[in-house]
């Protein structure tokens, strides 16, 4: 398939830029670091049985996470996509995750990729088959990472070092229409260099703070079923104090979505950092008691 105007990739909602990714506190329900779970991503990768390699572009974090409708515009996109059978994708499985060392997912910063295919980065994303389970992998060159997860969970990040050249190979023989893996392959800060590249952190000086909440409203389903709880976002308040993105880290599905269209329409005070706003991530726990 020829490289052509870039579509939504499935389920892959993402962040515009993340910057410091807090844990919910105290409760000791949800804490980090998330996204780490060595043996069952090989596991999934053991005896795959086909491979879709695309072109990645847009918004590039926390793929697994969930937003809701008004987080539909922070897509990942993909785009040219070829497909390769068992053979091909075994041995691109194998190039990844064996005898490679599994570090946590959410150490890898955000970034943004023009979707104009005449711009665009050697970023792939990739889509393992195994019966009804799907494993994602986003391979950036220009970090020398890969970055796994399903739909809504992190697996983990391997970085490529010295595989990185028969992986960037292998794609070459599957994406023969791809200009740039005609190209040499790009560089990739090793080591320590790799180290400081990790997350995408900020210190400030106070945080935000919520000056106007909405309160969700209640599912009837959930009612009807006795369903209560706290559903615990992560909140990306930004310099203005809107919400720039949001995302579930933990909940009831039957809660998760109405958390979210509320939360949605919080205003904050935002982060301070030598007195100046800056935007930083929260943890927002949103409750629904049938009580209330």
């Amino acid at each position: 398939m020829p490289y052509s105007h870039p579509t939504p990739a499935a389920l892959l909602a993402l962040a515009v830029a993340a910057l410091a990714l807090a844990v919910v506190p105290a409760s000791g329900e949800v804490s980090g670091p998330v996204g780490y779970d060595p043996d069952g991503l090989r596991l999934r990768l053991e005896n795959v049985q086909s491979v879709d390699v695309s072109r990645a572009c847009g918004s590039i974090s926390h793929p697994w996470a969930y937003r809701g409708a008004a987080g539909n515009k922070m897509v990942m996109r993909s785009y040219g996509q070829h497909h390769a059978d068992s053979t091909y994708a075994r041995a691109l499985a194998a190039l990844l995750v064996e005898d490679a060392r599994v570090d946590t997912a959410t150490e890898v910063p955000s970034t943004q990729v023009d979707c104009s295919p005449a711009a665009a980065k050697p970023m792939y994303l990739l889509e393992f088959a195994k019966g009804k389970q799907s494993t994602h992998v986003v391979l950036w060159f220009e970090l020398g990472v890969a970055l796994f997860f399903d739909a809504e969970e992190p697996l983990g990040m391997v970085p490529l070092a010295a595989r990185a050249d028969s992986i960037w190979a292998q794609l070459a023989s599957l994406l023969q229409d791809d200009p740039l893996l005609r190209k040499p392959r790009p560089e990739s800060p090793q080591g320590g260099a790799l180290t400081r590249l990790r997350g995408d952190y900020v210190q400030v000086d106070e945080l935000p703070d919520a000056t106007q909440k909405v309160t969700p409203k209640f599912p009837f389903a959930a009612q009807e079923l006795g369903i209560e709880g706290i559903v615990y976002l992560q909140v990306k308040v930004g310099v203005d104090g809107t919400v720039q993105d949001a995302f579930v880290i933990k909940g009831h599905r039957l809660l998760r979505d109405e958390a979210l269209k509320a939360v949605w329409q919080w205003r904050f005070d935002p982060a301070k950092r030598h007195g100046e706003p800056v935007a930083m991530w929260v943890s927002v726990p949103v409750h629904f008691a049938i009580s209330d």
